[in-house]
């Protein structure tokens, strides 16, 4: 049986110790003293990361139940829980209060996932999948601007995938008074700037970039771009263009990434590239079976599930487990006048967190 006050207050000690990715450390030894006080689960510390263990002989499936425990800085340089992630992981821990010693007939993989805001924590988590045989795995995230305890899915994708790309244009300085002793990249990034404009804008159909088509939306958005420094007296052989790609498709994403590298050679003529790729997520997809089992599941336990229309355009890790087993994500609606997420004014409402725990314990005893 669950003890919401618990559970409640987890999540604000868990709020009250907010650590950023792949810092965790306060928030795993948080987690661990509450499964070892308030469940019956078997612990499996990894060092960065986590799970707890409800087994029973002779089980049927195995499950995977996750949350992410990274917090992220404000405005302020603060960190703080504007995530969410703090609901999340309470949640889950909740669950597994809820189900201790009960019979399920299924095995459940309690899974706390560091680093999910950086895209690195999920991969850390991957050995897991050698350790078991994991039929699916379940995930949520809390959604401001929806209605309190609405569950949002669909089949298929449900957040595109993302990943930075930096590239550097590397010539030859000069002094300002005889630029054709050098070699300038401010027209090579400036070319390739307005090449990429088509792709800030929202799709009504797929875009092409050369001989490349798309099955989906792709979107590559200018973040940074840099071009010597204010020196009059220089014209710079130095130029940096960083921008965040994303696709509804990994494959999708992967070809634009290789189109953007391949214009950007085309563009540089004498100029040298270096590249580097940072905060790669990948496609978080719905199993179209899955998606109709457990919806199915959910809404003959009475919790509301409404069909989502578009995937999210924003990036979640929780992708990297569809390589390992059939997975099922969903939004649980946190507020339709709810403070965004990683503003300064948001933090997760308790008054959720009921929902979400009936979310995972549903599942668990169907």
């Amino acid at each position: 049986m669950t003890n919401t006050d618990s559970v409640i207050a987890l999540r604000h000690t868990l709020h009250a110790h907010a650590e950023r990715s792949n810092q965790e450390t306060k928030t795993r030894a948080i987690i661990k003293d509450f499964l070892k006080t308030q469940t019956d689960t078997r612990i499996e510390d990894r060092g960065s990361w986590l799970y707890a263990v409800h087994e029973e002989e002779g089980a049927k499936e195995t499950l995977v139940f996750r949350a992410d425990h990274d917090a992220i800085v404000n405005s302020h340089g603060t960190v703080y829980h504007g995530c969410g992630h703090d609901g999340h992981t309470a949640m889950l821990a909740g669950c597994a209060q809820a189900l201790s010693g009960q019979r399920l007939g299924k095995n459940i993989v309690y899974l706390f996932q560091p680093a999910e805001e950086n895209g690195t924590g999920a991969a850390l988590c991957t050995p897991l999948f050698s350790e078991y045989r994991v039929d699916a795995v379940y995930g949520l995230h809390n959604m401001p601007g929806v209605e309190k305890n609405l569950l949002l899915a669909r089949p298929g994708t449900m957040q595109y995938a993302s990943e930075g790309l930096t590239l550097d244009f590397l010539g030859k300085q000069s002094h300002a008074s005889q630029p054709e002793n050098g070699i300038n990249p401010a027209f090579a990034v400036a070319k390739l700037m307005l090449a990429l404009q088509p792709f800030h804008k929202k799709q009504a159909q797929p875009l092409t970039l050369g001989d490349l088509t798309f099955s989906g939306p792709v979107y590559a958005t200018i973040v940074h771009a840099r071009i010597g420094n204010e020196n009059f007296g220089i014209s710079p052989g130095e130029g940096t263009l960083s921008c965040t790609i994303r696709a509804e498709k990994d494959t999708d994403l992967t070809k634009l990434a290789e189109g953007l590298l391949q214009l950007a050679h085309d563009t540089a003529g004498p100029l040298r590239i270096q590249t580097k790729t940072t905060d790669a997520f990948p496609e978080t997809r719905n199993d179209p079976a899955l998606y109709e089992k457990t919806t199915q599941i959910l809404k003959e336990a009475g919790l509301l599930v409404q069909t989502m229309q578009e995937p999210l355009r924003g990036s979640e890790d929780f992708g990297v487990y569809k390589d390992f087993a059939p997975t099922f994500f969903c939004f649980l609606g946190a507020g339709k006048d709810y403070p965004p997420l990683h503003t300064d004014e948001y933090e997760f409402p308790d008054e959720i967190a009921e929902t979400g725990i009936r979310f995972f314990t549903t599942i668990a005893r169907a």
